[in-house]
């Protein structure tokens, strides 16, 4: 009977606990942080270093708890900072705890760095300067500031992490106090790290002109920039890498100097208004597909230099109407002018020895093509689909397949 009862007793405490746990459970979520009041207003969330003194710009604060009713809550802090802002070397930092909405005085910090996701998402960011004690510059730290135009960076950064930049749409220059730091510098609101060229803000506008102490300009660098409409190399620099150029659709013209050896795979492939290219001859290395669909080009000249031409180099360049091979070229790549459909003729040098499958593949325009007599080989679908060829001197000792001159109906057979 007594075990009844107690057993009850205990079960009615049990909901007297759970009714007071509900009772007094905190109504909401809540977060801890520091953060500093920029000067035109909005807070700036950081961390901090008692022992350094130190501060560095952080992401938006994200807290989970469960409360004292088993409730689980989420609540983000995201950075205030909008417009122009300048950050200062120093910052008064305070202590906000939302439990209890207080906030205290904590003090003064020296700023040295931005971490990941520092600045990401704010929208009405405009333009930022940072302070000289800034040394770092983490992922995202501008992440998605779809409006952010200008970053100015003190000549003392040491470490920029490119994806810091992720989604600046809007982005047309970043600068580096007098133009030249330690490690990084700038020119024209370009990046630069050491003699490599290594980023260009999204929205850049205009004419690029690489000055003459960059030694290369790194892969993807402009790729898909649309607001460029010429490039002016100078003479230094050696080497355009990997899709450097790739899909600027409005560049019209680019100068290359015979101080650069090397053009990448897909250089300047998808230039779709690119009409005039000048090519030096130091260039020894034409890479795959450097100017293919360049659908607005017209003339070529092949620098001595080039052996090789390599495969696609200029597939699908529909205007073009004259290339000039140079003595010196010796092998056309698989698809290296296929169906560049504006072409009428070729005459090719006395250094030529071999051109490779698919290599005039669909040029229907091309009437005559003049080879050189000793030359060597003659690829599969070399000439397939050139409909209007009416004249090419094949010789004898060269090797020549079935299909070589696939669908070549106005040529006459000897």
């Amino acid at each position: 009977m007594m075990y009844k009862k107690e057993k009850r007793l205990v079960l009615i405490a049990l909901l007297v606990l759970i009714s007071w746990q509900k009772a007094f459970a905190i109504a909401g979520p809540f977060a801890k942080f520091h953060y500093f009041n920029l000067p035109d207003g909005g807070a700036v969330i950081c961390g901090i270093d008692e022992k350094t003194r130190t501060a560095r710009i952080a992401n938006s604060v994200v807290t989970r708890y469960t409360d004292r009713g088993g409730v689980s809550f989420t609540k983000t802090i995201v950075q205030g900072a909008k417009g122009d802002v300048s950050l200062p070397a120093e910052v008064e930092v305070y202590f906000r705890d939302d439990l209890y909405d207080t906030k205290s005085y904590v003090g003064r910090f020296t700023l040295v760095a931005l971490n990941g996701g520092a600045f990401q998402g704010c929208g009405e960011l405009t333009s930022i300067t940072l302070p000289p004690t800034i040394k770092n510059i983490d992922d995202n730290a501008f992440g998605g500031c779809s409006n952010l135009i200008t970053v100015n960076l003190p000549a003392t950064i040491d470490r920029i992490t490119l994806s810091c930049f992720n989604g600046c749409n809007s982005l047309r220059a970043v600068n580096i106090a007098s133009g030249a730091g330690v490690k990084y510098h700038s020119f024209d609101g370009i990046l630069c790290q050491d003699d490599h060229v290594i980023f260009c803000p999204k929205d850049y506008q205009g004419t690029v002109r690489i000055p003459s102490k960059m030694r290369t300009i790194n892969k993807e660098i402009f790729k898909d920039h649309n607001g460029i409409t010429d490039v002016l190399i100078e003479n230094g620099v050696q080497s355009i890498m990997d899709a450097a150029f790739k899909g600027c659709t409005l560049m019209s013209s680019v100068v290359i100097p015979s101080s650069v050896k090397t053009l990448g795979y897909e250089s300047f492939q998808g230039c779709t208004m690119l009409e005039t290219v000048q090519m030096s001859e130091g260039l020894t290395d034409l890479g795959a597909r450097s100017f293919a669909d360049c659908s607005s080009l017209k003339t070529i000249s092949i620098p001595a230099g080039i052996e090789y031409i390599r495969p696609g180099a200029f597939n699908n360049c529909f205007s073009l109407e004259r290339v000039t091979f140079a003595n010196g070229n010796k092998s056309i790549g698989t698809d290296a002018f296929s169906f560049c459909s504006s072409l009428k003729e070729i005459n090719l040098p006395a250094s030529m020895e071999v051109i490779n499958e698919k290599a005039f593949m669909g040029c229907e325009l091309l009437e005559k093509a003049v080879l050189n007599p000793q030359i060597k080989t003659l690829g599969r679908y070399a000439f397939c689909g050139c409909s209007n060829l009416t004249s090419i001197n094949v010789p004898k000792q060269a090797k020549v397949y079935e299909d070589t001159f696939m669908e070549c109906y106005s040529l006459k057979r000897p």
